[in-house]
C-alpha cells in the first residue's frame, strides 16, 4: 500500500508496448499495466507461462497457429479481453487497411509480427494466426520481442494515437498519469 519511486535518466517516448525508445524503461514502467500472451519462466527454462493465452497450437505445416485465450479477463476500462481484442491489437501493426493501423508502430513490431499475414477470430476465445511462411518459433518471437502486449480496443478507438500517453491494459497496475520529464503514476 505504499509508494515506490524509481528514477530514470531517459524520458520515455511512449507508454505503448508496440513501440518505444527504450525496452528497459518500457519493461519497467508498462509491463505491469499491459500483458503478453505468454511469458518466460523466471527460471529461464524453455517453459512458457500462460498469461493472456492458455495455449498455442501450430498446424502440421507450421503456417497457422491457433491460440486459446484466457476467458473472463477485463481491461482496466471494463472492456473484455477476447479474440476480437487480440485481432484489433495485431491488425493495428500488420493490416494497412485497419482504421487503427500505425506505420511507426508497424516498424517497431516488424520483428515480432513480420511473418504474420493475418489474424482471424475463430470464436470468442480462439484466434488463428496465418503466417507468410512456416515458422516453428512463432511463440519464441512473440515472447522475446517485448512489443507484443495488448491494449483495450475501446481505449484504442477512443484515444487513437494518444493511447501512447495513457495505456489501458489488463495487468495488475492501472495507469493514472504521465507528466513528461517529471513522473508516471500507476495505481
Amino acid at each position: 500500500g505504499g509508494t515506490l519511486n524509481v528514477g530514470f535518466s531517459l524520458n520515455p517516448s511512449t507508454l505503448d508496448g508496440a513501440g518505444g525508445n527504450s525496452a528497459y524503461i518500457f519493461d519497467t514502467l508498462v509491463s505491469g499495466v499491459t500483458e503478453e500472451l505468454f511469458t518466460i519462466s523466471p527460471k529461464l527454462t524453455e517453459d512458457l507461462i500462460p498469461r493472456l493465452a492458455l495455449s498455442a497450437e501450430p498446424s502440421s505445416d507450421l503456417t497457422t497457429w491457433t491460440f486459446k485465450l484466457r476467458p473472463n479477463v477485463k481491461f482496466h476500462d471494463g472492456s473484455s479481453w477476447d479474440a476480437d481484442a487480440l485481432k484489433v491489437n495485431v491488425d493495428r501493426v500488420i493490416d494497412k487497411s485497419s482504421p487503427l493501423y500505425d506505420s511507426t508502430l508497424a516498424s517497431y513490431c516488424a520483428q515480432s509480427y513480420g511473418g504474420v499475414a493475418s489474424v482471424d477470430v475463430i470464436d470468442q476465445y480462439s484466434a488463428k494466426f496465418t503466417l507468410k511462411a512456416p515458422n516453428n518459433d512463432l511463440l519464441g518471437t512473440l515472447v522475446t520481442s517485448g512489443h507484443v502486449r495488448f491494449l483495450s480496443p475501446t481505449a484504442l478507438q477512443k484515444l487513437g494515437k494518444d493511447i501512447v500517453r495513457a495505456p489501458v491494459g489488463t495487468g495488475p497496475y492501472k495507469f493514472q498519469e504521465w507528466v513528461p520529464q517529471q513522473h508516471v503514476d500507476f495505481q
